[in-house]
């Protein structure tokens, strides 16, 4: 018998496979149920059972196909940003993204966002954070710092604007007392945090070093 040659994966739709597979196969894959998948195969025949099996190889190795070109497009289009930038991207870590973008010049950080979000890299959701005006905060910044680096007198001033902001939403009183009591772990900082809140703490880590 003459072996079926097939096109070259990167040709083949993973749709089009998919739809070569039967109905209760691919509603076992789609529930991620193996018993009803095992179930479903077995109730097919022998010649049935290989074409399926054929076709489950040839949709996983097409889309490991589309996953790399996805990846090497993505590289592509995060190449010009700076390197700590485009790991958090590539990683999908909120944490780290802020972490990077804090390091950076607040005009050059907020130009950054907006070029994710209007590249697709940050949903719709995470608008907040691009929409936050990071020179807003420098001169508050910098008086924190001053604090934590052994100059207690702004303290009282900080706090009171600190709780001034809680009012507002904002909840960063509580992290900042803590990192003047020394606690640098920016997770354990920010957990419970919005996305601005984490912005704002990460900045102060950052140049804290």
């Amino acid at each position: 018998m003459a072996q079926t040659s097939h096109p070259p994966e990167s040709s083949i739709d993973t749709d089009a496979l998919a739809a070569g597979l039967p109905a209760a196969i691919r509603q076992a894959i789609d529930n991620q149920d193996e018993m009803a998948f095992a179930n479903a195969l077995s109730e097919l025949g022998e010649e049935e059972q290989d074409r399926v099996m054929d076709l489950l190889d040839r949709l996983a190795a097409q889309r490991r196909v589309e996953m790399q070109a996805q990846m090497e497009e993505m590289q592509a289009a995060l190449a010009h940003l700076p390197i700590g930038v485009r790991l958090a991207v590539l990683d999908g870590n909120p944490l780290a993204l802020q972490s990077a973008l804090a390091n950076l010049p607040p005009e050059q950080a907020q130009q950054i966002l907006e070029d994710l979000m209007s590249s697709g890299f940050l949903e719709e959701e995470d608008e907040g954070m691009a929409q936050l005006d990071l020179s807003e905060f420098e001169p508050l910044i910098g008086a924190i710092l001053a604090v934590a680096r052994g100059d207690p007198g702004a303290r009282p001033q900080v706090e009171d604007f600190l709780a001034d902001l809680e009012a507002q939403g904002w909840q960063l009183l509580g992290p900042v007392q803590r990192i003047w009591e020394g606690e640098r772990g920016l997770e354990a900082l920010v957990e419970g945090l919005d996305e601005q809140d984490t912005r704002v703490v990460g900045m102060i880590l950052e140049r804290l070093g």
